[in-house]
């Protein structure tokens, strides 16, 4: 399917007026780096609207997505201020980005065929969060749920006293974790990585048969396995910063989401990372 670049060409595009503007500033165009094939969404923050970044504090109502299946994502109770709203200058520094407020912002996108993904899954979204839950207390990053028997999320979790465990080993404060309601399947890193606070990475999770292998920043960080495959198709709607139930809302600055069906290998997880890694300034 074909995927959206910039008016001015693949690869580039100017902001301000041209290369004399005191603010023309190149900007990559990371659809020219990061991994196409199977992917089903794909939203930027430097092309919101589809081709141009947004104006800090610009309320658009839709996050264009550039994935070319034209599942866009519908910005719900966004204020368009430093907290709640399009912001970032596009600088490493600063990129653009949408923050959610985490009490009830969020982004929706309507159930589409390209979503009801009954195999193979993987994720990567490119986050800074802010907060970290109390214990046992869930930050969605994206799900796919709203009722019915088979559901997903992946989600942010602080369960070190007495909640989730691989094992004998407790998920970490902001420890990345994938759920999914059929057969009540949760898969936990049995690693040590977390996210960090106040800091741009990607977070990723492939979803392989029965092995769910979690990635900060390209690299592995854990894996778990559940006893059957987990992503049987559902026509709700797949919800960024919370979980489809007004719930589980993230506090997090959030500059890019790619979604794929199919299960990426470790090289294509790290080429998507090194894609952003620049312009988030990791």
């Amino acid at each position: 399917m074909p995927v959206r670049y910039p008016k001015s060409g693949r690869g580039f595009h100017s902001i301000g007026g041209g290369p004399s503007s005191a603010n023309f500033r190149a900007v990559i165009d990371d659809a020219a780096a990061a991994v196409l094939a199977g992917l089903v969404l794909y939203l930027d923050a430097q092309m919101a609207d589809g081709t141009n970044p947004p104006s800090s504090g610009s309320l658009p109502g839709t996050w264009t997505d550039l994935s070319g299946n034209a599942n866009d994502g519908t910005l719900t109770n966004i204020n368009g201020n430093a907290s709640s709203g399009w912001n970032g200058d596009g600088t490493p520094s600063d990129p653009y980005h949408l923050q959610l407020d985490g009490s009830n912002d969020y982004v929706e996108i309507a159930d589409d065929a390209t979503l009801q993904i009954d195999g193979d899954i993987t994720i990567a979204v490119t986050i800074n969060p802010q907060v970290n839950g109390t214990d046992n207390d869930w930050h969605c990053l994206i799900a796919k749920r709203g009722g019915g028997a088979s559901e997903w999320e992946m989600f942010l979790q602080n369960a070190a006293a007495g909640g989730f465990y691989n094992g004998t080993n407790p998920l970490l404060g902001g420890a990345p974790a994938w759920y999914s309601s059929l057969l009540s399947n949760y898969a936990i890193p049995n690693g040590t990585s977390v996210a960090a606070l106040n800091t741009w990475q990607e977070v990723c999770v492939v979803v392989s048969g029965t092995t769910i292998t979690f990635y900060i920043n390209g690299v592995a960080v854990g894996t778990d396995t559940v006893a059957a495959n987990t992503r049987q198709t559902n026509t709700n709607p797949v919800f960024i910063g919370q979980n489809g139930g007004a719930a589980e809302y993230m506090q997090t600055k959030v500059a890019r989401v790619l979604v794929y069906d199919r299960a990426l290998t470790p090289a294509e997880v790290a080429q998507n990372f090194e894609s952003i890694r620049e312009r988030v300034n990791i």
